[in-house]
């Protein structure tokens, strides 16, 4: 009698959402899981204040971040906060949004573009597990400089468009992410921001299919932070 073929089970990906700030982190870690076949990303979730439909904290406008998902053939679902809301609110609006995605689509998962933020990721990684999602981090513990000459190199572009005062005072913000700006970036100030210095939105990259034209607009300061309108 002839030997049996043994062939393995066909594990089928599973669907996952993004979490997406229209920032490079998120565009880094998108792309991460874009070439990982144990995921399909379904859909992209963002939160924005409610009240002004803007993302929290880069204060971009939701119509951009449409835009953003538009150019990535990519659904965006918003989960929408207070302009400060605290970390347990935006788990359980999270939360809502999610269990909406596993009814349409079977999402089991979101990805988060943390880099070494422990407490935020330990955080999150408990309540998602606790509302039975899974945590995946796929750029947790890289070098963020080498992340920050990765963004360079796949000829991805964008914009500064928040930063903090304190650290990188006014001139930074509204400046185009190119090499020359993360070169004149001042010591202290991590490369890709990870302590807060700044926020971004990506306008271009090979994960899109067309870039998002914006004109940076004026700073503007708010408290500790500066901030650029992109029209």
């Amino acid at each position: 009698m002839g030997a049996g073929i043994v062939t393995m089970k066909e594990v089928s990906p599973i669907p996952v959402a993004v979490s997406w700030s229209g920032g490079k982190d998120a565009a880094l870690a998108l792309s991460r899981v874009l070439n990982d076949d144990r995921y399909h990303v379904a859909a992209l979730l963002c939160a924005v204040d409610m009240y002004r439909d803007r993302v929290l904290t880069h204060d971009v406008h939701r119509a951009l971040i449409e835009e953003q998902a538009h150019s990535l053939g990519l659904p965006v679902e918003f989960a929408p906060l207070p302009a400060q809301p605290d970390e347990r609110l935006t788990m359980l609006t999270v939360h809502q949004v999610l269990r909406h995605l596993r009814a349409q689509c079977g999402v089991g998962g979101i990805v988060y573009g943390d880099i070494f933020q422990e407490e935020a990721r330990s955080f999150r990684a408990a309540h998602l597990e606790a509302a039975g999602f899974e945590a995946i981090f796929p750029l947790w513990h890289g070098s963020t400089r080498q992340l920050a000459n990765e963004f360079c190199e796949s000829n991805c572009s964008g914009f500064v468009v928040c930063a903090d005062y304190d650290k990188l005072g006014e001139r930074f913000c509204g400046r185009r992410l190119d090499r020359q700006f993360f070169r004149e970036l001042p010591g202290g100030v991590d490369p890709c921001g990870e302590n807060g210095e700044f926020h971004t939105f990506v306008t271009s990259g090979p994960i899109f299919d067309f870039e998002i034209h914006v004109s940076p607009q004026p700073a503007v300061r708010h408290g500790r932070f500066v901030y650029c309108d992109l029209r």
